[in-house]
């Protein structure tokens, strides 16, 4: 009988034991505090998000077509560039033939300014600096 009653003693503590860890864990918690929140949001009157949608894509697609003639007249210019290049460098062959076929002498080269305001210079040998 003494037996009985210290299984019956240790399962009741045991079972005291288990309910008190388990309320601790599971149990409501005093220190959460609970916030509520009510989110007020106005839009402006006769606001519509797919209207603005609308506008996003008429934007992009303007934005596109831009492009696409940007590029059109880039490759215009281009072809342009290219001619008035091959047509230069016809005239240039051709006065090179009538300056050797005349003797004529070519002119100094001219050095590229440094500064895009200064004119540019003849090239001419460095002159010495006087030793001290």
């Amino acid at each position: 009988m003494k037996t009985k009653l210290n299984r019956l003693a240790a399962a009741a503590v045991l079972a005291c034991v288990t309910v008190a860890t388990w309320y601790a864990w599971a149990g409501p918690r005093r220190d959460a505090e609970i916030y509520e929140i009510n989110p007020s949001v106005s839009v402006p009157y006769g606001y519509s998000a797919t209207v603005d949608n609308y506008r996003l894509v008429n934007l992009v697609e303007e934005l596109i077509a831009l492009n696409d003639d940007t590029g059109e007249q880039l490759a215009h210019i281009s072809e342009k560039l290219d001619a008035v290049d091959a047509k230069l460098t016809g005239l240039t062959r051709r006065m090179a033939r009538i300056e050797r076929a005349l003797g004529i002498q070519p002119p100094p080269v001219v050095a590229r300014p440094k500064e895009p305001n200064q004119p540019p210079l003849l090239k001419q040998p460095h002159p010495q600096t006087p030793q001290r």
